[in-house]
Parts: C-alpha cells; structure tokens; sequence
C-alpha cells in the first residue's frame, strides 16, 4: 500500500533551506508536514520567519498508530513541537555546530 500524506490531517509548508546541519540536502525548498494546529502538537511556521528545523520522514508523533506516516516524496518531512523546531536563534545554531563536530 503506498502513502498518502494527503490522507490525514496535516499542514504543509514550503521552506527554503539556508543551511543544513545533517542528512544530505536534496533540494534548496522542502516541504514540511506537520499536525494542523497548536493542540494537536502542530508546529506553527509564520512566512518570512527563519526557524531551526529537527524534522524526519517518519511522522513519530503517531508512531503507534499502525499505519507509519511516511512520505515518499525524498523532499517531504515531518516536523511537530516536540521535535525541538523552534525560531532561528545563535545559541540553538551553536549547540548544534558543537555538536555536529
């Protein structure tokens, strides 16, 4: 059975990327899944704002629901608040420079 995102309830936003810190980068713009709001632990992405992204193309939010959320397109990922996505700030980006090296 393929998936399909489109399916559940989410939304979908489109991110440049600036700079990428893991993974291999497969395209400069990616598309990001994530719950459609707040209460149901949705990260809520505001045009123009740069953000610091943790994302994967498993959705582990819904982890023990049977089906495994994952996309197939190799430039969709998933993102929710607890995966530590958060506005661009210098400490988080060092943090993680430190931690990458």
């Amino acid at each position: 059975m393929s998936f399909n995102w489109r399916e559940f309830p989410s939304a979908a936003v489109r991110i440049k990327i600036d700079r990428m810190y893991k993974g291999q980068l497969v395209s400069d713009t990616l598309t990001i899944l994530t719950p459609p709001n707040n209460s149901s632990c949705g990260f809520n992405f505001q045009v123009g704002q740069k953000y610091i992204v943790y994302s994967s193309k498993v959705d582990k939010l819904f982890a023990s629901v049977d089906l495994e959320r994952r996309p197939t397109d190799i430039q969709t990922f998933w993102t929710h608040h607890c995966t530590r996505t958060q506005n661009w700030n210098s400490s988080e980006e060092n943090e993680i420079l430190q931690e990458i090296k």
